[in-house]
């Protein structure tokens, strides 16, 4: 029944009603009826009423229904669903933007360096200087798109010595023809052997300061699995794969620099669980490499795998036991070139715990083809206490023409590190990819009478790279550390290190001291 007619009939109801009561008046208490009134009883009184009854009845009606439709309220269309929101909030010191699943997120650093390095004996290169220079500069965005898409560029304005240019050269390996010794020069003297051309990489003073890229990579998440396309370094050893934000000291150990380990363009495929985690990865080159029009790109092949048999977060911290492996085998691509030789290699070198200046320990110019490493993991954390090492070995195979011929040396490098928080804080484990990440204060600079986080820290270094006719040279020697975080996005921190070093094919064999100083903010 509409709403129309149901008004109608309790109008007509109601009419029927008064007439009804009228009626009772003129009938004798015998006659009253006493049962209600149902519809068709109604219809049929109302079918009996005189015209003019009827007419008055519709007259009612009428009003009644113009009444209504005047004070009815207007009829609205439905309201439109809601937005999607948005909301800001400040994530890790920087802003980020939430919309369902999509994300959106500004990041960035600068580490600033005061550093002094005082070498002795190092009869070539006897240093003692001091500079300040910005370290790292970083500026980049990371979100996702959905739940499965996640993506992360970040750009570094500053690459320092870590990037520093070079250029390439041809020259002859010339052999003595009354001894065995072998030099490089541009063409052979009378009374020399000529063994054939070499392409040589050497190192131009200065840096590239032109902007280049950090991290560059879309990521696909699928359940456990993680699905990495850019440049990255998803399966790297344990020191390289945190973050220069979060690693107990200023640089990273000798082995770490000297064997190649860095954000390259990759595909890798990692998956994980919370206290274990397995990853491979292709490898190509840095994507801020120039392309050679001679030779291919560097291809390699690396996989970790991680696993922490004790692994327990308390209020207090965390209590953890770090396990890893990693290998990985490389080939540098260097095909023939204009020469007949080889394109450039791998090199391998670094510097006395700064990352700035000469680098005392190198293989030099007589580049490598092809390297295959192995690297072990070893770590631990204990609430404010914790500690971690690692150990790799890696077996380089020479290019052709060289004076190394078929010998292929063997070098290796390792660290031990420990560290103590007197204000009781500690690093962060992340178990699915087998990384420690920041240290948070507990008590904040000006909360709660809080003064920030403080850590001390001592580390042992070595790197070798000397076998049999091979002088790399030896680099081995202790660093302390003194970190104050007032702020979990803001650092100082200072280093001292003192490294022996030894050459006996060359006059760099001494020592080297070096102070660095560094103030950090990261958003």
């Amino acid at each position: 029944m509409s709403f129309n007619a149901s008004l109608r009939r309790t109008a007509a109801l109601a009419v029927l009603a008064a007439a009804s009561a009228a009626a009772a008046h003129a009938q004798t208490p015998s006659t009253v009826q006493t049962t209600p009134a149902t519809p068709q009883t109604s219809q049929e009184q109302l079918d009996q009423l005189t015209p003019e009854q009827q007419a008055q009845v519709k007259a009612i009606v009428a009003q009644m229904l113009a009444e209504q439709a005047a004070s009815a309220p207007e009829l609205l269309p439905p309201p439109p669903p809601p937005a999607p929101s948005v909301a800001t909030s400040w994530s890790g010191g920087s802003p980020r933007t939430t919309e369902e699943d999509r994300i959106f997120k500004i990041n960035g650093r600068v580490m600033y360096d005061a550093m002094n390095i005082s070498t002795d004996d190092l009869a070539a290169v006897n240093q003692n200087y001091t500079r300040t220079f910005v370290r790292r500069a970083f500026l980049g965005v990371e979100g996702q798109f959905t739940q499965n898409w996640k993506y992360n560029i970040k750009l570094q304005f500053a690459p320092g010595a870590d990037q520093a240019s070079s250029t390439t050269t041809t020259v002859r390996l010339c052999q003595n023809t009354t001894s065995l010794a072998v030099a490089q020069r541009a063409t052979c003297a009378a009374g020399e052997t000529d063994r054939g051309p070499i392409v040589t990489a050497v190192s131009t003073s200065g840096a590239d300061t032109e902007v280049g890229f950090d991290d560059a990579f879309m990521q696909y998440v699928i359940g456990d699995w993680e699905i990495t396309l850019g440049q990255n370094n998803q399966v790297s050893p344990m020191e390289d794969r945190t973050s220069s934000l979060n690693i107990p000291f200023n640089e990273r150990s000798g082995y770490i620099n000297a064997f190649g380990f860095t954000k390259i363009g990759a595909i890798a495929v990692t998956t994980g669980g919370g206290n274990w985690s397995a990853g491979v990865a292709l490898q190509g080159d840095d994507f801020n490499n120039p392309e050679s029009t001679n030779t291919s790109e560097t291809v390699g092949f690396e996989g970790r795998a991680t696993w922490a048999p004790i692994y327990d977060r308390t209020p207090d911290g965390i209590t953890v036991l770090h396990l890893g492996l990693n290998a990985r085998v490389r080939d540098n691509g260097g095909g023939p070139d204009a020469s007949g030789g080889r394109g450039p290699g791998f090199r391998y070198r670094a510097r006395p715990q700064t990352g700035y200046g000469d680098r005392f320990v190198d293989t030099g110019s007589l580049a490598f083809a092809q390297d295959t490493f192995y690297g072990v993991e070893l770590a631990g954390q204990m609430n404010e206490f914790g500690f971690s090492a690692e150990y790799g070995q890696l077996q380089a195979k020479p290019q052709s023409g060289t004076s190394l011929g078929a010998f292929e040396p063997t070098f290796q490098g390792g660290y031990f590190d420990f560290f103590w928080s007197p204000t009781g804080d500690g690093r962060v484990y992340n178990g699915k990819d087998g990384s420690f990440s920041r240290v948070v204060p507990k008590r904040t600079l000006g909360s709660d009478d809080g003064i920030g986080a403080i850590m001390l820290g001592a580390r042992y270094d070595f790197l070798d790279l000397t076998d049999g006719t091979m002088d790399g040279g030896e680099q081995k020697g202790v660093t302390l550390q003194a970190t104050w975080q007032p702020l979990a996005f803001l650092k100082f921190q200072a280093d001292w290190s003192h490294l022996d070093i030894e050459r006996p094919s060359s006059p760099l064999s001494g020592t080297a001291d070096t102070v660095t100083i560094r103030s950090q903010i990261e958003w």
